[in-house]
């Protein structure tokens, strides 16, 4: 069956690869492997035959439960838009069918917008849905800031102390901050819209200390922002810094 409401996730990424790279990353089961589920789960295996109507299949473990997630492509027009559906074995229906689609505009050379939408989910799925598309999204652009820096890419085991943004994602609390601004402040991306991005930028917060004076300071504010509410404010206060472009 599918989900007869609009509900959705939408999550915009900033990525440091060109459209091809980032398609790649999407249809080859090796790649999928290293950023696709959401840590600490794990991807114990990768199915994808990027056909039209070819399966894409994950079969994670999370906690200790280990739950099958799996569907079929809809749409491979390289480099620009992937579809697939979507369904999970743990789900109150597995035969729910969802649907995922990753669009990828270039963002000059070297650089690409990836958007991921996932529609038709039941609404008590959505939340759980929009903070794991925000992770992958983040690991995503680890991998490939990794892979330019020459190191390998993260592997699919949670840092063992993910105190700071320099073990979670090997940035730095500054550089984290100046992509969280991007996001928040930018016409052209944004973090997950459809939940309301205050609680995900006060999760990226908690989860990296010192991610707040490190915003504070990008932002010219006087106080600690903790939630997109604050940026917004902090904004209107020095929009110089800005450039007027904070989302509606």
């Amino acid at each position: 069956m599918t989900w007869p409401g609009p509900a959705a996730v939408i999550v915009r990424q900033w990525l440091p690869a060109p459209p091809e790279a980032v398609y790649e990353q999407w249809t080859d089961p090796g790649n999928l492997a290293e950023w696709m589920c959401p840590r600490p789960a794990r991807c114990l295996k990768v199915e994808a035959d990027p056909r039209i109507g070819g399966r894409v299949a994950f079969d994670i473990e999370d906690a200790g439960q280990v739950f099958r997630v799996s569907g079929n492509y809809l749409t491979l027009d390289r480099p620009h838009r992937i579809a697939f559906t979507w369904s999970c074995s743990t789900w109150p229906d597995p035969t729910t069918q969802t649907i995922v689609t990753v669009t990828i505009d270039p963002d000059g050379a070297e650089a690409s917008i990836m958007t991921i939408e996932h529609t038709l989910l039941p609404p008590a799925l959505i939340q759980q849905h929009a903070h794991g598309w925000a992770t992958i999204a983040l690991q995503l652009e680890a991998a490939f800031a990794q892979t330019r820096a020459g190191k390998p890419q993260h592997s699919s085991q949670e840092p063992t102390h993910p105190a700071s943004a320099s073990t979670a994602f090997s940035v730095s609390p500054q550089k984290a901050a100046a992509a969280t601004l991007r996001a928040i402040g930018s016409p052209k991306a944004e973090i997950v819209v459809s939940i309301g991005p205050d609680r995900l930028l006060k999760a990226l917060m908690d989860y990296f200390p010192g991610l707040g004076p490190a915003l504070n300071r990008f932002s010219g504010a006087d106080k600690l922002m903790t939630s997109v509410a604050d940026y917004r404010q902090a904004t209107r206060a020095y929009p110089a810094c800005h450039n007027n472009s904070q989302p509606a």
